[in-house]
């Protein structure tokens, strides 16, 4: 059986963690402030759903420090956390540690959600309602600025840049030209280089109309290949604008 790390006067349930666009924990709807060596703590389990190592957690934490100062230091923001939360957040499975069952994080949520959008077929692929764009465009902890963080900052970067610009498809196909851009403009933003996502986005201009703005698309993009990397727009690019600027 599992021990769980709680303070003795159990206050609060129904504990979420939020990681998109930055920390935030909330419990029984109500927004906790935390110090930062907790937050750390609670970013780290809950960036994997699976238990993790207590040796190798504190060592990711706290590179730079000797094997008793880990150790210490991972207590005092175990304790940190729990003191502030209450309730079952952490669970102990001998040298283990993880998330308690009922905590939810967002970026399991989204990650799940924008896996099926990637890896759906069309026909049965679900009408979104628009909501998705605005998380989607939200970066991982961008402010932290940790080294343990980068690779999975990349790995949600990857998946939310090929969501969007299925969402970018898809808002297309139904004529919903204004959710379309918003979507190829988050994509394009995660990766200016990414000639997909410029070409979602013209590929909507010229739907709704909007050559002159397609033509403009198309000529930043050729700009910034060239000046940044020395490289041109691919034919299947420059396919979508041929004749725009034709009489």
């Amino acid at each position: 059986m599992s021990n769980s790390v709680y303070a003795h006067d159990t206050r609060f349930t129904g504990i979420s963690i939020h990681l998109l666009g930055g920390f935030s924990i909330a419990a029984d709807g109500y927004q906790l402030r935390l110090p930062f060596s907790a937050q750390r703590v609670l970013a780290a389990l809950a960036l994997r759903p699976t238990l993790f190592d207590r040796t190798q957690l504190g060592e990711i934490l706290y590179p730079q420090g000797r094997k008793a100062q880990i150790s210490a230091s991972l207590r005092s923001a175990l304790w940190r956390a729990k003191r502030e939360v209450g309730g079952p957040l952490i669970e102990s499975h001998g040298p283990s540690l993880g998330l308690a069952q009922d905590v939810t994080v967002d970026l399991q949520y989204w990650m799940h959600k924008a896996r099926i959008l990637t890896s759906t077929p069309d026909i049965e692929c679900p009408v979104s309602d628009g909501g998705e764009v605005e998380v989607l465009s939200q970066e991982l902890l961008p402010t932290w600025g940790e080294e343990w963080l980068v690779l999975d900052q990349q790995r949600w970067d990857q998946l939310r840049l090929h969501a969007l610009e299925r969402l970018a498809e898809r808002f297309l196909e139904d004529g919903r030209h204004m959710e379309a851009l918003e979507a190829g403009l988050a994509a394009v933003s995660i990766e200016p280089y990414r000639e997909s996502a410029h070409r979602a986005l013209i590929r909507t201009f010229i739907a709704e109309g909007n050559s002159a703005s397609a033509v403009a698309q198309y000529q930043r993009y050729r700009r910034l290949l060239t000046n940044e990397l020395g490289l041109r727009p691919s034919s299947q690019m420059k396919a979508l604008v041929d004749g725009l600027t034709r009489e």
